[in-house]
């Protein structure tokens, strides 16, 4: 019964008057909207914007022509900014570094006693890093595309600059996605405690701070019909801070009408980190978080728009975001 219902909905919103986002991005008719940019790549096309889509798989930098700002507000912390820009063909996007830790983000390592005192002062996760993406396309036909993209990730703690690749294609309905790279991260130990051992982390390690390269594997399948799209993710990544792997498992769908789009993701993450309950950190492999967005784009080249959850904090966030 659900199924023949979101069937109906699917085929509902695919034949409204609005028209179709596969003609929009084409050919820039009157009726269409400057919301559908925030979907209009090759894969993972549900998600609530460019950058985002970008920070997982760099095939997905935005390659239309001209120049973009996308910024993320929300109380209590710095706004996070990211450019992009593109020429049609290739496009480049430095990516707010905010984005880890997030909800569409990768799991990085991180002390759980500094988990819990961000989740108490409602804080994001913020590092120093500079997060560049580079994407070219390679074939273009209207059923079928295949973009390149490279990722450049440079920490100033570590000063190493890390690389990888990502891939993206669509043909007709379905999208793909895959990305390796390399990241690393960065942390002073304090005086904080294994929360199992109880032993001091630097005097496990011996030393006042932590560091660690990994290697990062994302995966993206989904489908668009009309104004509707849909995309599972997964991101996997292994560290020696921890014991098991990080797997963190994204479905997500978004949906286009008119100036508005909308926007609802689940998010599991199988993961050694502690999980924020009732003011304490408690142990729980697994973790599920929901996502909401809801856009409306102004004039073609202006979109605002509010989440909830974006930062894994139960946060609303603001978002905006400027085309030239």
């Amino acid at each position: 019964m659900r199924f023949s219902f979101l069937f109906f909905v699917i085929f509902l919103f695919s034949s409204t008057a609005w028209p179709s986002v596969e003609i929009c991005d084409y050919i820039d008719l009157p009726g269409c909207s400057g919301i559908q940019k925030q979907g209009r790549r090759s894969s993972n096309q549900s998600s609530p914007s460019p950058t985002t889509a970008a920070s997982s798989n760099p095939a997905n930098v935005s390659l239309d022509k001209g120049f973009g700002i996308e910024g993320l507000y929300q109380p209590t912390n710095p706004v996070g900014i990211s450019i992009l820009s593109g020429t049609g063909k290739v496009g480049g996007s430095l990516i707010s570094p905010n984005l880890e830790n997030s909800f569409f983000g990768n799991r990085v390592a991180e002390i759980d006693n500094k988990l819990l005192e961000r989740q108490l002062s409602k804080s994001r996760y913020r590092n120093k890093k500079l997060n560049f993406a580079f994407a070219t396309k390679i074939i273009n036909k209207k059923y079928f595309s295949l973009d390149l993209g490279v990722p450049l990730k440079r920490n100033p703690d570590i000063g190493k600059i890390n690389t990888g690749i990502g891939l993206s294609s669509h043909f007709l309905i379905f999208n793909f996605g895959f990305s390796a790279y390399y990241d690393d991260v960065y942390f002073n130990l304090e005086n904080f405690r294994d929360p199992h051992t109880f032993i001091l982390y630097k005097d496990t390690y011996g030393k006042e701070d932590y560091s660690e390269k990994f290697l990062v594997k994302a995966l993206s399948i989904g489908l668009k019909v009309g104004v509707f799209s849909f995309d599972f993710g997964e991101i996997k990544s292994k560290y020696n801070f921890y014991v098991k792997e990080t797997k963190i498992d994204i479905y997500s769908t978004g949906l286009v009408l008119g100036n508005f789009r909308f926007n609802y993701a689940l998010r599991k993450e199988h993961s050694d980190r502690q999980v924020y309950v009732d003011h304490h950190m408690i142990d729980r492999r697994l973790k599920t978080n929901e996502f909401y967005g809801l856009q409306y784009s102004f004039f073609k080249k202006v979109i605002v728009g509010i989440t909830y959850n974006y930062f894994l904090l139960n946060d609303v966030a603001l978002t905006t975001a400027f085309f030239l």
